[in-house]
């Protein structure tokens, strides 16, 4: 990223997309994740300001386009786990999300995407 890029949108140049729990159980570590990430100076970004109205085709892309404006993201696989209702299979959102950051950062071939 040069200086003219930060200039330019300094919100999405220091963009830091965080894919982590939300549920009231982990909101010590989401808040810690918000101090951690705005103490380096990062805004953070989530799938959480995309709203939940659409098709999951819609949402994917969203998610995707957030993804593309942040030069660094946060994956915090600890919690997968299963649904609360039958089948009960595991929910994968969270590696998908690192998988569509992996592949964002390969589609842009600069290297400026940092996985964590």
């Amino acid at each position: 990223m040069n200086r003219s890029d930060l200039r330019a949108n300094p919100r999405q140049a220091f963009g830091a997309f965080l894919n982590i729990p939300y549920d009231p159980r982990f909101e010590n570590l989401y808040l810690a994740y918000i101090s951690g990430v705005r103490a380096c100076g990062l805004v953070p970004r989530s799938a959480l300001e995309i709203p939940s109205a659409g098709s999951m085709h819609d949402r994917i892309v969203r998610i995707f386009s957030l993804l593309e404006r942040c030069p660094y993201s946060l994956h915090d696989l600890s919690r997968v786990q299963l649904d609360r209702v039958a089948p009960r299979t595991p929910r994968f959102n969270m590696p998908f999300e690192l998988g569509m950051a992996a592949a964002s950062a390969e589609m842009a071939k600069t290297g400026n995407h940092v996985r964590i």
